[in-house]
């Protein structure tokens, strides 16, 4: 009898430790689940949004080499998105900039205010982004401490020994991982526990450099602007006029 009670005590003891290693864990995949949301979310912006203010600034600079000198200001090695027959087009300089105010008294000073503009909104699409890019990073930090204590307190060698040997039609592995589970899959299920390290789900972050405040860029900017109706007037010209006034 004694030692009924002792096997029964041993049984519930290991059924509620692996019972706790798999609610952990399903709480660790939630989390990481969430985490992949906000990256998804961060390249998103930085393709659809961040890389739309980019194209906007190339296509009002035009020449490649101005461009180049653009990227050098604020820092960062290449000219992300370009692309030599996007930026050539009219059609789509004009649906980039039709929404733009040109405002100002002469042509080349409009030109210049469309080009700080079109910085100013490559700036605040940079901060979104930032603040996902902090979030996702914080939360990457949270997730490694987790599975850190994670891996540290239970043995998957251990938990899968216990529940191979569960009862599967009563209290067995299918209540455990609440689902229902086949006696024959737990070894893939085994193969299939470790967690392993969240390092695959952070290089899915884009790299992104930071920006300088569109005020400490003013005189560099308008210089661009200056150089770029000076050698493309017309085209210049035909931008700003392709605004909303």
């Amino acid at each position: 009898m004694e030692g009924d009670i002792s096997k029964a005590l041993t049984y519930q003891v290991k059924k509620e430790i692996a019972e706790r290693y798999f609610g952990t864990r399903r709480m660790i995949e939630q989390d990481i689940a969430s985490l992949k949301k906000i990256i998804d979310r961060i390249n998103d912006l930085y393709e659809n949004r961040l890389g739309m203010a980019f194209v906007r600034i190339y296509s009002l600079l035009i020449d490649s080499d101005t461009i180049e000198r653009f990227i050098k200001l604020i820092g960062w090695d290449e000219p992300p998105f370009y692309d030599q027959y996007v930026n050539e087009s009219e059609t789509i300089r004009k649906q980039l900039v039709h929404r733009l105010s040109s405002h100002g008294w002469m042509k080349k000073s409009r030109f210049a205010n469309m080009v700080m503009d079109s910085y100013r909104i490559l700036y605040r699409e940079y901060l979104k982004i930032s603040e996902l890019e902090a979030e996702a990073r914080e939360e990457i930090e949270i997730i490694r401490q987790e599975l850190k204590i994670f891996k540290n307190k239970y043995s998957l060698d251990e938990i899968m020994s216990f529940v191979r040997n569960l009862d599967f039609e009563g209290q067995g592995l299918a209540k455990v991982m609440g689902g229902k589970v086949d006696v024959i899959d737990a070894d893939k299920i085994a193969a299939k526990m470790d967690i392993g390290n969240i390092d695959d789900v952070e290089k899915g972050i884009p790299r992104i450099f930071p920006l300088p405040e569109p005020d400490k860029l003013e005189d560099e900017l308008e210089e661009l602007a200056e150089s770029t109706y000076s050698r493309h007037r017309d085209i210049a010209a035909s931008a700003v006029s392709m605004t909303d006034d």
